[in-house]
């Protein structure tokens, strides 16, 4: 059984089947960049923390603790939504765009609140990806098409 456990496969399929489908959070890194003990211990960690950010509801189905609505104006769409790192959930990044794109960090550990935002006229960002490492003084990194160029 251990070495079964070691196989790529059964981590894959785990994190496929009981994360991914299932609709919990993950990290947005490309599965196959993962090596086998990555993809373990993040499938073991976002499987636990999946099923500790959802509860079972009276008819067996699984449901989020608490819901948080953001309001936006109909040109505008959330395109991306992430936790920031040792935040405890508390704290979350949103990525919106509207006749240019905007990044909002927001508090939600009491209703909806945001902290900050910021945009650049006339610049579209393509992504953006919340750094993971504590020893680093970087929290994010962005894409942004602006002027016929990614920078």
């Amino acid at each position: 059984m251990s070495s079964i456990s070691k196989q790529r496969i059964v981590w894959h399929n785990a994190c496929t089947f009981h994360v991914l489908q299932a609709g919990m959070p993950f990290p947005s890194a490309p599965l196959p960049t993962l090596n086998t003990s990555e993809l373990e211990a993040r499938t073991r960690r976002h499987f636990r923390l999946g099923r500790k950010w959802l509860a079972s509801s009276s008819g067996g189905e699984l449901a989020a603790k608490e819901l948080v609505t953001f309001y936006a104006a109909a040109s505008t769409t959330v395109s991306d939504v992430q936790f920031l790192p040792g935040s405890e959930g508390k704290r979350l990044l949103t990525l919106s765009g509207g006749i240019w794109s905007v990044i909002a960090a927001w508090d939600i550990s009491r209703g909806l609140k945001k902290m900050a935002e910021w945009s650049k006229k006339g610049a579209i960002f393509n992504r953006f990806t919340v750094n993971t490492d504590p020893s680093s003084a970087a929290t994010m990194a962005v894409s942004i098409f602006q002027d016929g160029y990614v920078r």
